[in-house]
């Protein structure tokens, strides 16, 4: 885990370092020879920079970090439900509106008293589901 901790510190430096000293002689000979350093479990060269420089920062930091991570996962929570209640309004929307075009479309294209006397209900059924709708929304807003 330290590792990874370090390698992630280098990639940020690296990600600068790159487009400030790139033109140094022996730049990347250098950081080829870091990155070995780091790896090695003879030099324990990540092990080392984390203990003397990030172990004592990140203690220190230690509270700031937990508040950051609650924060995190309350927005992340908050974002997700109003995801949701997006997304079941766009599903209820389009719901009622497909229902809708269907009793119009029966209702126009066919010429049986049949199907007009059901579709008389149906939009009745319909004009009650959308209302309960709008109501139900009204609790969640």
């Amino acid at each position: 885990m330290m590792y990874w901790i370090v390698f992630a510190l280098y990639t940020v430096i690296e990600t600068v370092a790159d487009q400030t000293v790139a033109w140094f002689p022996l730049y990347y000979e250098l950081k080829i020879a870091f990155v070995i350093w780091l790896l090695s479990p003879y030099t324990k060269g990540a092990s080392l920079i984390y203990r003397k420089f990030l172990h004592p920062l990140l203690s220190s930091k230690e509270r700031e970090i937990d508040d950051y991570i609650v924060q995190a996962k309350e927005r992340g929570y908050e974002t997700m439900v109003n995801f949701g209640r997006q997304g079941l309004n766009l599903a209820a929307t389009a719901a009622v509106t497909a229902a809708v075009k269907v009793i119009f479309y029966l209702h126009f294209s066919s010429n049986s008293t049949l199907i007009k006397s059901m579709d008389k209900v149906w939009c009745l059924f319909i004009s009650d589901c959308y209302e309960i709708w709008q109501n139900s929304l009204c609790l969640f807003l």
